[in-house]
């Protein structure tokens, strides 16, 4: 069962790993710009250990790894992002395009984006005397970067062999993340802003790099695009041991 004071796996140590399976590049990055942290380079062991990147034995997190590992998925099977792109409307359609994204957590939401973008159509629209033009993508660039982010903060990390996926078809984007809401947030708590993460310190990261506004917003948000737009309101389905949303493809009218 599931509850606040649950142990988060996400600070569970990875078996085999170690310091030399840390990217400093990405955690000099991140340091020095998105939390403007000072150090001496022989502080960098317990920088890691108080960030919870490692264990008391230097081995990597989970949460480390996702975050600054060499090859996540070298430790964490699941770990990546699963992208597929369908000539149609259902999974027996053909495939246009896919991709793997094996790399941290800022990359796969990074190439989440760019794979939804590169897949999919920015249409000009004019008001009636034709002098004012407003672009529309068919998905609004922070409603993917949304719901990439939620799920990510939001997965069952204790799931194997199931990465996050995100499938676009020609009427529609699907983001599927592995294990249903915590038992402490229902879906109308979630969708009124409550906030209770299942990996709390990825949440915080993906808020120090600025992928997310503002921790338990990211649902209100997008759900406020598509009613303000007139447009159909996400799905939210958690039959199975998914919790899968689902958006519809904006309709270009004219203003």
């Amino acid at each position: 069962m599931q509850n606040g004071a649950q142990f988060h796996f996400e600070a569970s140590a990875l078996a085999g790993s170690g310091l030399d399976n840390i990217d400093l590049l990405k955690f000099r990055l991140y340091c020095r710009e998105y939390r403007k942290i000072e150090y001496d380079e022989e502080e960098i062991p317990q920088i890691f250990y108080n960030l919870q990147i490692v264990d008391e034995q230097q081995r990597m997190t989970v949460f480390g790894s996702l975050l600054f590992g060499r090859q996540p998925a070298r430790l964490l099977p699941q770990a990546g992002l699963e992208l597929n792109a369908f000539d149609g409307t259902d999974v027996m359609a053909p495939l246009t395009d896919s991709a793997t994204i094996l790399d941290t957590l800022p990359e796969c939401i990074q190439a989440g984006e760019a794979f939804v973008r590169r897949n999919s159509h920015v249409r000009s629209v004019f008001n009636q005397d034709e002098t004012r033009r407003r672009d529309i993508p068919d998905y609004e660039p922070f409603v993917v970067r949304e719901l990439l982010a939620n799920a990510f903060a939001h997965r069952d990390w204790a799931i194997f062999g199931q990465r996050i996926r995100l499938h676009l078809f020609t009427d529609r984007l699907e983001c599927f993340s592995p294990g249903r809401l915590p038992n402490t947030l229902n879906l109308t708590r979630a969708l009124a802003g409550v906030s209770y993460y299942r990996n709390p310190l990825i949440a915080q990261m993906l808020k120090d790099y600025g992928l997310v506004d503002k921790l338990g917003r990211g649902l209100q948000k997008i759900m406020r695009h598509y009613a303000n737009a007139q447009l159909p309101l996400p799905e939210f389905d958690q039959s199975g041991e998914f919790f899968n949303v689902t958006v519809r493809k904006s309709v270009a009218e004219r203003l």
